[in-house]
């Protein structure tokens, strides 16, 4: 396997409810070949009832698949602990769980998945707010590429 990783140095905000680029949280594929993809965001809300909404823009393929994790509190959520969603085509969204987050800390959400690209490109994460209160997703947030050969 060939291993690339990604980071982000400094710290990127949204409000937007509409999906943008996580500027630096990508990687480029090549078509015909799987890959297994992991993103571990850390993020902060503005104080209120607001959560992020997590997407991928990738190349066409034949396999596409990602699950979205929110790690959150028993205080955030009457659930507690973990919620998840799924991610099944380009600039396709979801919640990773979270309904609503209300505390002011640091949250993580991963994003785990598949891809095998028909076309050469990017696959490239995105984030939005629900509330259009700022989400900032933290420097140090990562990504993890392996390609098979």
């Amino acid at each position: 396997m060939i291993e690339t990783s990604v980071r982000i140095s400094s710290d990127q905000s949204t409000s937007s409810l509409s999906l943008v680029d996580l500027t630096g949280l990508s990687f480029s594929v090549s078509a015909q070949s799987l890959y297994v993809f992991e993103f571990y965001m850390m993020f902060s809300i503005a104080v209120g009832s607001t959560f992020p909404v997590w997407g991928m823009a990738v190349p066409a393929f034949s396999v596409f698949s990602a699950k979205v994790t929110t790690r959150v509190s028993v205080a955030d959520q009457a659930f507690g602990g973990l919620g998840f969603g799924w991610l099944t085509s380009s600039g396709d969204s979801t919640s990773g769980g979270a309904t609503s987050l209300t505390l002011a800390r640091i949250y993580l959400a991963t994003i785990k998945g598949e891809i095998f690209p028909t076309a050469n490109g990017t696959a490239q994460v995105q984030f939005a707010s629900t509330s259009g209160s700022d989400i900032t997703v933290k420097a140090n947030t990562c990504g993890l590429l392996q390609r098979g050969y």
